[in-house]
């Protein structure tokens, strides 16, 4: 039989005192041991691993210093940054680093919130669905390098739970989600596409909801579905304004992939792997949660099941369209199927309140035994836990340990750093391998991302073969004619930056970044090579005194930065979140763990809108107005409590 079946539209009775006191260690301890055991695979310091967070990194300490534009299509991670660096948080330079965890945790509970709202968990759950959702392989994934995604999921959350559990007046509720989707499409707007899908099969699904409520008299563009569809049209068309319009970004510029389609299919074996998709201890609870939400299922998870099964049916086609076109990226969309491991959490605390008895321990007035099945299910989550989340957690211990720290990049960014330049700096690239050439902006990002401020957007790679003059030109390397990914590399490096060249650009030759043959053809002529492994083509031979400090932030600062900048976000996001929980019959505790995600919310939105007016967000101009956001949220968050009491003391 169900557990329970009771209506539950009005709001529930106050959270005993023992509950939130459990609940609180649970979401706390939940926290902390997410924070440790990401932390335990880095050894001594948190440092990039892949090319993309050297992305970030450069990116968010360039904001407030360039135009927007500069920071390319995907402006809230740096945005994010660089408001908490202002804050004194964190720095610029080492922001992303420590946001990675930052989002995790907010995206693990924002899902648990969710989840607890709807089928009325206990308040514990928050703490054991949001750590295993934190620690799961896809988000570990996402922190690897993919903050873009991760931050975009983390935004977009928040608007699923106030439109799947509504309460507000239609028109508040679209308003609010749409800010919230615009926040996820300034942080990836690839995400979007994928919530339009979504959305798609979740109005499909929800026709017989729809026909009721037509029969009904109510108005059927309001319901959940459909409002997402609405909120998705509005905040698309802001994230289009901004980036299209006020970044001037194209089209093409952020979706051209048709020559690296050949690595489609070895992702989607990675992502496979990394999301635990077949046959582990992460599927088998994912079946045991499914059971269970069906045998939780009330009126208030109707919406937010149906909205699960959507994400999991698109996200299940992306992954075999990807399979039978490689030139499909559909390894993205199934790198996102948040349901998978929200399944796995509800599978936990199935088993869980079956082994604490729930509701029967609870009338039973024997504390000692109640307190032996409370440790005995304690025990039980903890090893469940650690059996779905162990496996990736190994596989980013061995990760960190054999990540290359960049040698190459930080020599280039110690040259720059002593020459001073006032000219742009090209570094010429000529690969010896297909990957090499789809490598150069990675290896771009990394020298940017070590290099001085002031030069940061003016270091361009191009990649190219060294002409007869001794100089880079246009053109695939002698060997690799013909081929798409090296034709690739060319035409986008030198529409990037072949414009330097005419401004008598600095030209540097990396001996890492160029075929043996025209490295020895460089180094026939001695006065280029100023050190070794780097030769000047043009400009100052000056060899690099100091080397510049790497990308790391050691384990012990990390560890109180990443507390710090979670605190901060819940204090920023704490009034929305305590709306949105009170308005839904949540208690405080809800509105903390949701916190995070919203205050995340805030800053992008405020802080991208005051970067696209040309101010910077990590300053006055741009915490002023985040302040005032914050407030807001507050001032909501009082007037919920004031309605909830009325109708508390009404009843």
């Amino acid at each position: 039989m169900r557990i329970d079946t009771t209506d539950d539209e009005a709001p529930p009775s106050s959270v005993r005192p023992s509950d939130a006191l459990i609940g609180s260690v649970a979401l706390v301890a939940g926290s902390l041991l997410s924070v440790l055991l990401y932390l335990r695979a880095f050894t001594q310091a948190l440092v990039p691993l892949g090319p993309d967070l050297f992305g970030y990194i450069w990116q968010t300490r360039i904001v407030g210093n360039a135009p927007l534009s500069s920071i390319e299509a995907r402006p809230g991670v740096p945005i994010l940054g660089s408001a908490l660096a202002g804050l004194g948080l964190t720095s610029d330079g080492l922001a992303p680093l420590v946001l990675a965890p930052v989002m995790m945790l907010a995206l693990g509970f924002a899902v648990a919130v969710a989840l607890r709202l709807a089928f009325r968990l206990p308040l514990w759950t928050v703490g054991v669905i949001g750590s295993v959702v934190t620690l799961w392989g896809g988000v570990l994934h996402l922190a690897q390098g993919h903050l873009a995604n991760l931050l975009s999921l983390v935004c977009i959350v928040p608007a699923l739970v106030v439109l799947a559990l509504p309460r507000e007046p239609w028109r508040v509720r679209v308003t609010g989600a749409a800010v919230m989707v615009t926040a996820s499409g300034l942080a990836h707007a690839g995400l979007l596409a994928f919530c339009a899908v979504t959305a798609g099969v979740w109005v499909v699904l929800s026709a017989p909801s729809l026909l009721r409520a037509r029969r009904a008299g109510r108005r059927w563009w309001q319901e959940p579905s459909c409002s997402f569809v609405i909120a998705l049209v509005i905040g698309g068309a802001a994230v289009g304004v901004v980036i299209l319009g006020a970044m001037g970004v194209t089209v093409e510029g952020f979706t051209n992939i048709d020559d690296r389609v050949t690595e489609f299919g070895n992702r989607l074996a990675q992502i496979a792997r990394a999301i635990g998709l077949w046959v582990s201890a992460l599927t088998v609870l994912a079946a045991v949660g499914a059971v269970a939400a069906w045998r939780l299922s009330r009126r208030s998870s109707r919406a937010l099941t149906l909205l699960g099964i959507a994400w999991l049916s698109a996200s299940a086609v992306g992954g075999l369209l990807a399979v039978r076109d490689p030139t499909f990226p559909g390894h993205r969309v199934l790198g996102v199927i948040l349901p998978l491991p929200a399944l796995a959490g509800m599978g936990i605390v199935g088993i869980a309140l079956v082994v604490s008895g729930w509701k029967a321990a609870a009338t039973d007035g024997r504390t000692g035994f109640r307190l032996a099945r409370a440790l005995a299910a304690a025990c039980v989550v903890v090893v469940l836990i650690m059996l779905v989340v162990s496996p990736r957690l190994d596989y980013l211990v061995r990760r960190a340990a054999g990540e290359p720290r960049g040698a190459p990049a930080r020599t280039i960014a110690s040259y720059v750093a002593a020459v001073d330049p006032q000219v742009p700096v090209v570094v010429f690239v000529e690969p010896p391998t297909r990957l090499a050439a789809l490598s150069w902006r990675g290896q771009q990002n990394q020298v940017r991302a070590l290099a001085p401020t002031a030069s940061i957007d003016r270091i361009f790679f191009l990649v190219g073969r060294l002409g007869e003059d001794g100089l880079p030109e246009r053109g695939v390397a002698p060997g690799w004619q013909g081929d798409r990914a090296f034709a690739y590399a060319v035409e986008q490096s030198w529409s990037a930056g072949g414009a330097a060249l005419a401004e008598g650009a600095i030209i540097l030759a990396p001996r890492a970044y160029v075929r043996g043959q025209a490295w020895r053809r460089i180094a026939s002529d001695p006065s280029r090579v100023v050190i070794p492994e780097l030769a000047v083509l043009r400009g100052p031979l000056q060899p690099p005194v100091d080397l510049v400090p790497t990308a790391r932030v050691p384990i012990p600062q990390a560890r109180w930065q990443i507390i710090a900048c979670l605190l901060a976000l819940a204090v920023m996001g704490g009034g929305y979140g305590a709306a949105v929980a009170w308005g839904r019959g949540g208690s405080v505790l809800d509105g903390i763990a949701l916190a995070p995600a919203l205050g995340m919310v805030v800053v992008v939105t405020i802080g991208v809108t005051v970067a696209v007016l040309g101010a910077d967000p990590a300053g006055a101009s741009g915490l002023t107005p985040t302040a005032m956001a914050v407030a807001g949220g507050y001032l909501l968050a009082w007037r919920q409590w004031r309605e909830r009491r009325t109708s508390s003391d009404t009843l």
